[in-house]
């Protein structure tokens, strides 16, 4: 039997011989086994997986650590963690039909999730959308401002159309707590002042009564939703109120529905569609079930109240899809990266110097055209705006405006003011009165993590205050508003939230 140790006959034999190669594995057992699993695993734990490492002489089997492979939370820790982090979004998710939470809680928790489809439209659509803004930015400042408001506007209307992806959660949660409309009162009268409109803005009208009522000081002008162009018509326009930190329910809906949320206490701004042709914009605030008819304001555009009939108001609504949008006036400072991710639209300021800041022709021929001029020095900025509106009776009516100015008085802090005159269908412009006169005025104060506004018009007075305490503890957030009418009604409301 040969020795294969010895050196092959062909070998020199005056040459040593070298000592046996030692085995070399660059994967060496021990040492992966000790990064893999350096402590015993937790008693009756599941190991994550079991993977093959290769090595040059062989491989080796290995027991990777899972996340059952370290001491599990409690189910209260992880619960608490969960709402702390997801706050009213994992509350609408982990709801299961025996959770003891209200209708309230539930609606909130679901308006909070409207805001995930378009956070998720914006991640995707967001390049197109650069692209569009890109092309707008080529024309003179001077014009721009009609077109960046179009695209705005399309973009706010896509975003509401996305989140209505919700609305079959409110539909079951309507289900759930009042099928049929049972468990509901026979009758709701909600608060909130009526105010007209100008030619086919319904929408920004409705808008902004809806702010107003829950106490934000903004002014029937500074909601600024008619399409540049076209007739001046107004598209979806739920996104104001997402955009001011609220959030609502929208989608197509029902008479149980709609009654529901007023009975919880939320104004319903529902779209309407004429026999004739043509629709509206309108707010429900109240219900009878004896007389059965719903209270809508600014029904007939002219800032009036009317009682309309159940029957009657479902051949109009059915013309537009029964689309509703419940706005849930409560802000949680929570969702705001949420709201940040899905918005799309930016900002259309007047640029500086003279530009046409806004036109439209209406079907019937009449024109609105704007235009303003802007100066912005070190500290100041000044805008003027002009507006004309052949659709009013008379040259006093058919000239408005307005004027905003801030002011930096400190670094971080500034002060503004805004005047605004706008005259609407079926009031009479008097200067006698602060509740008959057509001017809005409105201010504010806004410093690092502070801001207070305040102001009104046509007899009414909005407030706000909001501080931002993330300082002190994460996501703390405190904001209060104060709605005070013409009849004397007083709305106050504030909301304190963060994770703790």
């Amino acid at each position: 039997m040969s020795d294969t140790s010895k050196a092959p006959p062909s070998a020199d034999p005056t040459r040593a011989e070298p000592p046996p190669a030692s085995t070399i594995d660059l994967f060496p057992e021990d040492l992966l086994r000790l990064l893999a699993t350096p402590d015993p695993p937790p008693e009756g734990a599941t190991l994550g997986q079991r993977i093959t490492v290769p090595g040059p002489h062989g491989a080796h089997e290995l027991a990777l650590p899972g996340p059952l492979d370290f001491p599990a939370a409690t189910g209260a820790a992880v619960e608490k963690n969960r709402r702390l982090l997801l706050g009213p979004d994992y509350s609408a998710l982990a709801c299961l039909p025996r959770d003891s939470s209200t209708f309230d809680e539930q609606i909130a928790a679901e308006g909070a999730l409207s805001l995930i489809p378009a956070a998720l439209l914006g991640s995707l659509a967001r390049p197109v959308v650069d692209f569009l803004y890109g092309l707008i930015d080529r024309l003179p400042a001077a014009i721009r401002r009609p077109f960046e408001k179009e695209l705005g506007l399309l973009i706010d209307t896509a975003l509401a159309a996305a989140a209505a992806l919700v609305s079959p959660l409110a539909g079951a949660t309507v289900d759930r707590f009042h099928r049929d409309g049972s468990g509901l009162p026979p009758s709701v009268a909600l608060s909130l002042r009526t105010y007209s409109q100008m030619h086919n803005s319904c929408g920004e009208t409705a808008a902004a009564m809806i702010l107003k009522g829950a106490g934000l000081p903004v002014s029937l002008a500074g909601v600024d939703t008619q399409l540049p162009f076209a007739p001046g018509t107004n598209l979806l326009v739920d996104e104001e109120f997402r955009k001011r930190g609220l959030t609502a329910v929208n989608g197509p809906g029902d008479l149980a529905r709609l009654k529901a949320f007023l009975a919880s206490g939320y104004p319903v701004m529902v779209s309407i569609g004429w026999e004739g042709g043509g629709g509206h914009l309108t707010v429900v605030t109240g219900y009878d079930d004896a007389t059965r008819r719903l209270t809508l304001r600014n029904f007939h555009a002219d800032g009036t109240d009317s009682a309309v009939p159940y029957d009657e108001f479902d051949r109009y609504w059915v013309a537009r899809g029964r689309y509703m949008t419940a706005v849930i006036a409560r802000r949680d400072p929570r969702l705001d990266p949420l709201r940040e991710a899905g918005t799309l639209r930016r900002d259309t300021p007047i640029h500086e110097g003279l530009s046409l800041s806004d036109l439209w022709v209406t079907e019937a021929g009449k024109v609105f055209v704007e235009g303003a001029w802007r100066y912005c020095a070190a500290g100041t900025d000044l805008t003027v705006r002009v507006k004309f509106n052949s659709a009013e009776n008379g040259l006093a009516r058919q000239l408005g405006g307005g004027m905003v100015i801030r002011q930096r008085i400190a670094p971080g802090w500034t002060v503004d003011l805004t005047v605004e005159k706008l005259s609407v269908r079926g009031a009479d412009d008097t200067w006698q009165s602060y509740s008959a006169a057509p001017v809005a005025i409105y201010g504010g104060l806004s410093g690092p993590g502070f801001e207070i506004r305040a102001g009104g018009e046509r007899g009414a007075f909005q407030a706000s205050a909001a501080a931002h305490l993330g300082r002190l503890i994460a996501g703390l957030g405190l904001r209060a508003n104060l709605a005070v009418e013409a009849d004397g009604s007083v709305r106050l409301t504030a909301l304190l939230a963060g994770t703790f």
